[in-house]
């Protein structure tokens, strides 16, 4: 372990590292100039604005990040740490966001039809379902209706998206 009056003054970034063949967790302070190719072409885990978490108490901010961070790491590790099964906590979270998305939808809050119009049009993909595509478009057309700049610009283009999602559907 480095001396801490032994770090360079650069700015680092932090690798978080699971070797799972020793069970260790590690976190590295690399030069931020080093990380920006990795960063540029990876996955992005989890993000979230600062200002968001010191809007937060500090514990609350510290398990937030603490739990990502598990998450992540058992979502892509063969060999889980297993702290919880976080698959089943992101399923009820997810559950809670979509019915508060639909609440405010309800409401006629274009945000809400927006981002519910993104998780039901994902939903089509994933479960090949033309049903829940209808209701991802009824909710796209609300919200620009409205004039969300985000829904007026795919709204544009949503009849080719439609058509690319509708020819991956079984013919009935």
């Amino acid at each position: 372990m480095t001396r801490p009056d032994a770090m360079p003054n650069a700015k680092c970034d932090l690798l978080l590292r699971y070797n799972e063949q020793e069970g260790r967790i590690a976190m590295y302070a690399v030069p931020s100039a080093s990380t920006e190719d990795i960063c540029r072409h990876a996955y992005v885990g989890f993000m979230r604005a600062t200002q968001e978490l010191l809007a937060l108490e500090p514990g609350q901010a510290e398990q937030w990040v603490g739990r990502m961070v598990f998450a992540e790491l058992d979502l892509h590790s063969n060999a889980k740490i297993g702290i919880r099964d976080y698959a089943a906590v992101a399923a009820e979270e997810h559950q809670r966001f979509v019915a508060e998305l639909e609440h405010r939808a309800q409401q006629g809050d274009n945000e809400a039809q927006f981002r519910l119009f993104q998780v039901l049009w994902n939903a089509a993909l994933k479960q090949v379902s033309q049903e829940q595509l209808d209701r991802a478009e009824a909710l796209l057309r609300s919200a620009a209706a409205q004039r969300h700049a985000q829904a007026l610009a795919i709204a544009g283009v949503w009849p080719r998206l439609k058509a690319d999602a509708e020819r991956k559907f079984p013919v009935p």
